[in-house]
């Protein structure tokens, strides 16, 4: 199993995961910055790194559908 959530890394970059086995593709949006399109890396896993500190707002967009990271550690302005 993969540790899923944000993960800070030394560098200032954010690594994000996210388990979304029926999904092509999962672009990481955070505010402020141009989408991400994130990475399969197997099982079902998708991953992205971007530079995100701590309290930045994101979420990723599966289609046309946004998603609230349901691994977050808190969700400004609640999961909608």
């Amino acid at each position: 199993m993969t540790a899923w959530g944000p993960r800070p890394g030394p560098d200032g970059t954010t690594r994000f995961v996210l388990w979304a086995p029926d999904a092509d593709v999962v672009m990481l949006e955070v505010e402020g910055t141009a989408p991400v399109a994130m990475t399969a890396t197997g099982d079902g896993w998708m991953a992205a790194e971007a530079h995100a500190p701590p309290g930045t707002r994101y979420r990723f967009r599966i289609g046309d559908t946004e998603v609230p990271d349901p691994a977050s550690r808190r969700q400004s302005g609640g999961v909608h």
